[in-house]
């Protein structure tokens, strides 16, 4: 597996990709008897307006996001919520899973599989960024939301074209602020690859791909 890129979004700035995010995402040992409770505003289910993202982001505006997977049983502890962390308070997803009721005891192989692993994935996993000056490519206007999408470069388990697919409905009906503003922007080598195979395709159903 690799490891979670420290400079996530050089992508967007360089051209280069990072590895994917994968397990480290998971945050082994941030969880502890010391997390017990979480605040009732440590996450959004819908981000109804554009000043959420800032609420909830990070100290590198970056927000976390989990979304059910369409189909999938709903299971704890966020059933058929999305789930906008507060990427401050909680900067990777398993520490903030565990202090949901019905998440206690939430482990790390659970985390792999709940968000990696086609097979048994329950939960979308990834990252927000807004960026006001980025002009969206199919809308043609300022703004738009990146997103990233959390796979892992194995056989089975690579990013394909409906995963974007998938995400971006998932996004378009729990970020309704930001209706008109996604672009999905690959992680890795092996998601821009794939990326940059299906840019057209998916443009065409008006999904913004950005390959800066």
């Amino acid at each position: 597996m690799t490891r979670l890129c420290a400079a996530f979004w050089c992508v967007l700035v360089a051209g280069a990709a990072c590895p994917p995010p994968g397990p480290d995402d998971a945050g082994p040992g941030d969880a502890g008897p010391g997390d017990g409770g979480v605040p009732d505003d440590s996450y959004r289910a819908v981000l109804d307006q554009i000043e959420d993202v800032a609420e909830l982001a990070g100290a590198d505006g970056r927000v976390k996001y989990l979304l059910p997977v369409a189909g999938v049983e709903p299971r704890a502890p966020l059933f058929s919520s999305c789930a906008f962390q507060d990427t401050e308070a909680f900067p990777y997803h398993l520490p903030f899973l565990v202090t949901l009721p019905g998440g206690e005891e939430l482990s790390f192989d659970d985390y792999i599989a709940l968000v990696l692993r086609r097979d048994t994935r329950a939960w979308w996993g990834g990252e927000l960024l807004w960026r006001t000056e980025l002009v969206h490519p199919i809308g043609g206007e300022p703004g738009t939301l990146l997103f990233t999408l959390y796979t892992d470069d194995s056989p089975g388990n690579r990013l394909i074209a409906d995963d974007v697919r998938a995400v971006f409905t998932a996004l378009t009906a729990c970020a309704p602020a930001f209706e008109g503003t996604l672009g999905f922007v690959p992680s890795s080598n092996e998601q821009r690859q794939t990326a940059t195979l299906v840019q057209a395709e998916l443009a065409a159903e008006g999904i913004a791909v950005i390959l800066e």
